[in-house]
């Protein structure tokens, strides 16, 4: 999904985003739809899963994992690749399609919130969604959230607008939708302008608007990102979004709601993916699908050394500066371990060995042999173990050390696993 990286702000309380920097300014609490940080819940309205019509929807989903199976044609911009179909195959492509938001360079499994035709036959109530947040201890904090959207738009049928509230408080406006009804599609550049990935360009009557506060800004099918900063704090921050749209030929797309500070308890440290505390091949096997992408779409916390990819460098990182490890025979534990540890004890064994021959051309991740983030076992993956085989990451061993073979012996060894995985 293409985005533009500006930002923009409304300056109505003190404060401003800003990336993180040494004054102490970070992220508080984030949902990106993949990997929270200090969401405490997360509420739909809706179940729209329970819609009777696939062109109706409202919630969170990826293009390769969409929950009803094939996304919504208002919100998929099918007209360089399949997007609807969750395959991303050029073959599936409909150049001649005119409206959707989402396109490949989403990725395939970088979720978002997706809403169109929300007052339909199984629904005609406005959803809303509400986020709950740990915010304790945080100060100087700001809101910002990527929008888009596309379609022929009308006032008081098609709403998305965000409250907050912290703690007990009062909920107050914190990002307010409008429709420009008088903007229309004139031929001197007048109406909503889009951009098909496909190279169409698109001109539509009545856009959506966004007001951060500092004033409405028109929105189209390029997430943007806005941000408002807050005078309060409290303990828990919440976020409500009321969603209504009454049509399938119109599409709203948001992401990435990210609350930064100072102070607080922070996000979860490097390499934690998932942010369950611990850096293990839960975490490394989420590079799957994400080797050779850039940043963005893709999310940054994978791009390790900063560079705008994710790519085997990263991985390779990962593997050897995060990736915990712990050795009951010697009570050590730390992070960063060999590639080819797949049991992450801080050594490579004919424990590890015996793991890839048994895997040899299966579909599996780190813990089953795969070495270098591309799902499966392979010669690769042998020869990544062949080269730390004896090797280990121990400060001082108790244990013995494993002498490492010559690469002959090495290979007698992979087929001795091999042949096992065969039997």
């Amino acid at each position: 999904m293409r985005r533009h990286w500006i930002t923009i702000v409304a300056v109505t309380f003190c404060g401003l985003f800003a990336a993180p920097n040494a004054s102490g300014l970070g992220v508080i609490a984030s949902d990106d739809f993949d990997s929270p940080v200090n969401l405490n819940s997360f509420v739909l309205s809706v179940d729209a899963t329970t819609w009777s019509s696939p062109a109706d929807w409202v919630g969170p989903g990826s293009i390769g994992a969409w929950p009803t199976g094939s996304m919504p044609f208002a919100i998929a911009d099918d007209s360089a690749v399949d997007v609807s179909g969750g395959t991303l195959d050029p073959g599936g492509a409909f150049p001649t399609d005119t409206l959707g938001i989402i396109d490949s360079t989403q990725g395939l499994n970088n979720s978002f919130f997706g809403a169109t035709d929300t007052v339909n036959g199984d629904n005609s109530d406005p959803v809303t969604a509400t986020w709950v947040f740990n915010i304790s201890g945080a100060t100087d904090l700001s809101i910002s959230i990527d929008f888009a959207a596309m379609g022929d738009f009308e006032s008081g049928s098609d709403i998305l607008d965000f409250t907050y509230a912290v703690d007990a408080g009062a909920a107050a406006p914190l990002f307010t939708s409008s429709v420009d009804e008088a903007n229309d599609v004139d031929g001197l550049g007048g109406g909503g302008q889009y951009n098909m990935e496909g190279g169409a360009f698109v001109e539509l009557n009545d856009p959506l608007l966004m007001d951060a506060g500092a004033g409405p800004v028109e929105l189209n099918d390029v997430l943007a990102t806005f941000t408002r900063a807050i005078a309060e704090t409290g303990s828990t921050l919440t976020l409500m979004a009321t969603i209504d749209t009454n049509g399938g030929s119109e599409a709203f797309v948001f992401d990435n709601i990210v609350i930064e500070g100072e102070g607080g308890t922070t996000g979860p440290a490097p390499g934690d993916f998932d942010n369950d505390g611990d850096v293990d091949d839960v975490d490394i096997d989420m590079y799957a699908g994400k080797l050779g992408t850039a940043v963005p779409p893709t999310e940054a916390k994978f791009d390790l050394n900063n560079d705008n990819f994710v790519n085997a460098d990263d991985y390779t990182q990962h593997a050897t500066t995060l990736l915990e490890w712990a050795n009951g025979d010697n009570g050590q534990s730390g992070a960063g371990t060999l590639k080819g540890d797949f049991n992450r004890d801080g050594a490579v064994s004919l424990v590890d060995l015996d793991v890839l021959g048994g895997n040899f051309g299966q579909s599996v991740g780190w813990a089953g042999g795969d070495t270098n983030g591309d799902g499966a076992v392979s010669l690769a993956d042998l020869d990544a173990l062949g080269g730390n085989f004896g090797q280990n990451v121990f400060v001082a061993s108790s244990a013995p050390a494993v002498p490492e073979p010559a690469s002959a012996a090495l290979l007698g060894l992979a087929g001795l696993a091999l042949a096992r995985r065969r039997r």
